[in-house]
C-alpha cells in the first residue's frame, strides 16, 4: 500500500483521538443538574440548567494540519479523495470541541451529525412522533447492576460473554463519567457502573455495542490493509444504523425501544431547530413522558451545548434497512472496518478496490 496514505490514516487516527468529542461534550455537573432541575420542577419552576464543561483545548495547530491535508488529498485517486472527507469531518470535530459551551456549536453539529434530506426528515418526524406515542412495555420487576461481576444478566458480564462467543478479545472496561449506559471506542467497548437494568435491555445493549460498534472497531484495528483501519465519512450514521438493525433482528426493536428511540429523535430535532433545553423537556413531557425517563435523553442531547447527535439514530437505522434490503452483500464489508454504506457498495461493486492506492 501507498506509504503516504498509510501515514494519513495514522495521522487521522490519532486527531481522532486527540479530539475526542463525545468525551469532552459531557458536561462536568450533570449529575448535580439532574438533581437540580428535578427538584425545581416538582416545585413549579422549571429552569434553563447551566452546563458547566471543562475548559477547552486550543487545538488550532491540529486544525491547520487538517486542513491543509485535506487540500492535499483531493488531488489524489478514489482512496485519497475519500480520506480527504473524513479529514473534514474531523476538522469539524475539532472545531466543535473549540466550541463546547457556546452557541456555535449547534451549527457545528448540523454540519457534523447530518440528518435526513428534507423531504425525509419531515417523514421521520412523523415517525418519531408516532413512535413516542407508543405505550412501553412493562420492565422486568428485578434489575441488575450494570457492573455486577457475579450476575450473569449485568451488562458488564453479557458483553464479556458475547465478545467471547465472537472470539473478540476486545476489552471491557468501566466508566463512571459518561452520560450513556455503554460506549465503544478503538480501545474498548466502555460501561456505566451502578446503572440498575433489568435483564432484557442489558442484553439490547450489549447487541448494539458489540454487534454494531465493537465488531468492526476490532477489525479495523487489525486489519492489514491500512485503508479500512481509519473511519470513513458518515461511518457513524451508518454504524448506529446498522446496530440498531441488529436489535430488530435480536427481538429487543419492541415498543419500549422504539418510544425512546422516537422521543430522542424528538429532542434533537428540536434542538436543531432553536428550542431552548426547557422548552424541549415541556415537549416530551406532551407525550406522558416522566421527568425521571426523559432528562437523560434530554441531557444527551444537549451534550456539549446542543450537539444533538441522537439525530443519527432513526435516520441511520432506515437507511440500514432500505440499503441491505437490496444489498446484503454489503454487510460484509461493514464488518471489516469503520466503513460507511457509500463505500462498501462501491468496494461491493468492484468499483473500487482496497489495493487501488497499493
Amino acid at each position: 500500500m501507498n506509504s503516504a496514505l498509510r501515514r494519513v490514516v495514522q495521522s487521522l487516527r490519532r486527531a481522532e483521538a486527540d479530539i475526542n468529542l463525545l468525551a469532552r461534550c459531557q458536561p462536568i455537573n450533570v449529575e448535580q443538574l439532574q438533581r437540580d432541575i428535578r427538584s425545581q420542577w416538582f416545585a413549579g419552576r422549571s429552569i434553563e440548567p447551566l452546563l458547566e464543561f471543562a475548559p477547552p483545548p486550543d487545538l488550532s495547530q491540529l486544525r491547520g494540519a487538517l486542513e491543509d491535508l485535506g487540500v492535499w488529498l483531493e488531488s489524489g485517486e478514489r482512496w485519497a479523495k475519500i480520506l480527504a472527507e473524513r479529514t473534514r469531518e474531523l476538522l469539524l470535530e475539532a472545531q466543535m470541541v473549540e466550541s463546547v459551551g457556546t452557541a456555535s456549536i449547534v451549527h457545528l453539529a448540523k454540519l457534523r451529525f447530518h440528518g435526513a434530506q428534507d423531504s425525509q426528515a419531515h417523514a421521520l418526524r412523523r415517525l418519531a412522533q408516532k413512535w413516542a406515542t407508543l405505550t412501553s412495555e412493562l420492565p422486568d420487576a428485578a434489575t441488575v447492576s450494570s457492573d455486577d461481576e457475579r450476575s450473569e444478566n449485568s451488562l458488564l458480564q453479557l458483553v464479556r460473554t458475547e465478545l467471547a462467543r465472537l472470539g473478540i478479545p476486545f476489552p471491557v472496561r468501566l466508566n463512571s463519567k459518561m452520560m450513556a449506559r455503554a460506549a465503544v471506542d478503538d480501545t474498548a467497548v466502555w460501561v456505566k457502573p451502578g446503572v440498575y437494568l433489568a435483564p432484557r435491555i442489558a442484553k439490547r445493549i450489549a447487541v448494539h455495542e458489540v454487534h454494531g460498534h465493537a465488531v468492526p472497531r476490532f477489525n479495523a484495528r487489525r486489519a492489514e490493509n491500512w485503508l479500512i483501519r481509519c473511519a470513513v465519512v458518515h461511518a457513524d450514521v451508518d454504524e448506529e444504523g446498522r446496530a440498531l438493525l441488529f436489535e430488530e433482528r435480536a427481538g429487543y426493536l419492541d415498543s419500549t425501544r422504539k418510544r425512546e428511540l422516537g422521543l430522542r429523535h424528538l429532542a434533537a430535532d428540536a434542538c436543531r431547530h432553536g428550542a431552548s433545553f426547557r422548552d424541549t423537556v415541556r415537549l416530551l413531557i406532551e407525550y406522558e413522558s416522566s421527568l425521571d425517563d426523559l432528562l437523560p435523553m434530554v441531557l444527551r442531547v444537549w451534550r456539549g451545548g446542543g450537539l444533538a447527535r441522537e439525530i443519527i439514530y432513526m435516520t441511520g437505522y432506515f437507511k440500514a434497512t432500505r440499503v441491505l434490503r437490496t444489498a446484503p452483500n454489503i454487510d460484509d464489508w461493514m464488518q471489516r472496518g469503520r466503513l460507511s454504506f457509500d463505500v462498501s457498495r462501491e468496494l461491493e461493486r468492484g468499483q473500487l478496490s482496497l489495493a487501488d492506492e497499493g
